[in-house]
């Protein structure tokens, strides 16, 4: 059974390999025995991080590009083939929310600042799209593999000011589904993708752009507390059984789901 959750001999490309869910990802993958592809555009940061896991023994390389431009994902790609030969898999991690596309508490709703959605929408759901295309070609070409994308409570819950974060969250596990159903069409059990839809952690990006003081934030996430049955906020690590799962022939009969990991926040009615 153990053997069914190895990566042992597969190579991983991580997207978003530089922020604190990446390094978490990258670091579990390497543990498990997969090569890991650092893509980040923090050059410097991806290449300590390869580093330090080449020194624990394990394999990983910096891959510099953004995930919203098509030449530089196709560089990365050269690069991964170039020294590994195949792509197994991709774990697509880069995501985020700016301050342009947050509605404020006293905004106003009908005067969105479409600028702001669209530059959320572009790193989040095209920045999942593009290497879902570019890297999933190299993983078709290897025959098989498997691609996980990260979602989000926005995508099943509405949380307030973050309107363009939950379009852009709903539209992946749309692709999530839609793609699944296209490639098992043509590949059969061969090629999976699935999405991992986190709750609330430690290290939130949202609770510090919508509450901003830290007694604002306190307040945001004694909030969010209430609503969670676990009565904690999650570790990043806590995401890792459930990524290597869907990464290894454990999970080769699941395509196309989502799977929550937030510790019974979404299931509580709140009474």
């Amino acid at each position: 059974m153990n053997d069914s959750f190895s990566l042992d001999g597969k190579v991983i490309v991580v997207t978003g390999g530089t922020g604190v869910l990446g390094k978490s990802f990258i670091s579990c993958i390497a543990e498990v025995g997969g090569t890991v592809g650092i893509l980040g555009r923090n050059r410097k940061m991806a290449e300590e991080s390869a580093t330090r896991i080449n020194r624990c023994g394990g394999k990983a390389i910096a891959l510099c590009a953004d995930v919203t431009k098509r030449n530089e994902l196709n560089n990365a790609r050269k690069l991964m083939l170039d020294t590994y030969g195949k792509i197994d898999g991709l774990v697509n991690a880069a995501g985020g929310i700016f301050h342009e596309g947050i509605i404020e508490d006293n905004g106003d709703i009908l005067n969105l600042n479409i600028n702001g959605l669209k530059k959320v929408m572009d790193l989040n759901l095209w920045g999942t799209v593009l290497p879902t295309q570019v890297f999933g070609e190299a993983i078709i070409r290897n025959g098989e593999g498997v691609i996980v994308n990260i979602s989000s409570l926005a995508a099943k819950r509405v949380i307030s000011g973050i309107m363009g974060y939950g379009l852009a969250k709903s539209a992946v596990e749309y692709f999530t589904k839609g793609i699944a159903v296209e490639l098992s069409r043509k590949h059969g059990d061969a090629i999976r993708i699935n999405a991992i839809v986190p709750g609330f952690f430690t290290a939130d990006q949202s609770t510090k752009l919508l509450s901003g003081t830290k007694k604002a934030i306190e307040k945001h996430n004694n909030e969010i507390l209430k609503r969670t049955p676990f009565k904690r906020l999650g570790g990043c690590d806590e995401l890792n059984g459930t990524l290597i799962w869907l990464l290894s022939r454990a999970s080769k009969f699941v395509t196309g789901t989502t799977v929550i990991v937030d510790g019974g926040f979404n299931i509580n009615s709140g009474i």
